[in-house]
């Protein structure tokens, strides 16, 4: 490609440095992380704003009640201190 000729295949918005691509470590940088993050709000806006079905919040409060009854200190009388409940 000469010079005077624009590509027009490539993509456009991360800076030329990276190219959007991950660095050595497989991670991108801080600029593509944040165009990634406002376009992936932007699609998903509606979804995020839309209410949640009430069998959906029925199944998290169930799951919720049984994560705090898991953390609550075991109230058997013949619980041995400072061992867990082993179910």
């Amino acid at each position: 490609m000469r010079d005077d000729e624009i590509d027009t295949d490539a993509p456009a918005g991360p800076e030329p440095r990276s190219r959007g691509r991950p660095d050595a470590r497989g991670e991108l940088d801080a600029g593509t992380r944040r165009r990634l993050g406002r376009a992936l709000r932007a699609h998903y806006a509606d979804l995020l704003s839309a209410p949640v079905p009430e069998r959906f919040a029925a199944l998290i409060a169930g799951l919720e009640a049984a994560s705090a009854a898991d953390a609550a200190p075991a109230e058997s009388p013949d619980a041995t201190p400072g061992l867990e409940d082993a179910r």
